[in-house]
């Protein structure tokens, strides 16, 4: 594992990353601390359709019906699409996006 300082880094960018793609392992150090370390990714990795399906037959855990009714009432699948009012006061720009209050 080698260690390089960021200019090092901003300076030869790409021979370091070249470095880290064989699978070195960089750590950056800005100011002689510590900050980043960079490596190689992961390679995907792809399971085979029994694995697979061991996944899927796994039974859920028995506190999945108390962990799930914790969740707001807001957090659904739709949440992403609706505004989150909060105390019947919806958020400034739905307001000015659809007029009035």
């Amino acid at each position: 594992m080698g260690t390089i300082p960021q200019k090092e880094l901003r300076n030869n960018v790409g021979a370091v990353l070249r470095r880290a793609e064989a699978g070195e392992q960089i750590t950056i150090t800005v100011a002689g601390r510590e900050v980043a370390e960079l490596g190689p990714t992961a390679h995907r990795r792809w399971i085979t359709g029994s694995d697979l399906s061991a996944v899927w037959d796994t039974p859920a855990p028995r506190t999945l019906i108390d962990d799930l009714t914790r969740f707001p009432s807001s957090v659904d699948q739709d949440s992403a699409a609706r505004p989150v009012v909060q105390d019947g006061v919806r958020p400034a720009s739905v307001v000015a996006q659809h007029g009035g209050g």
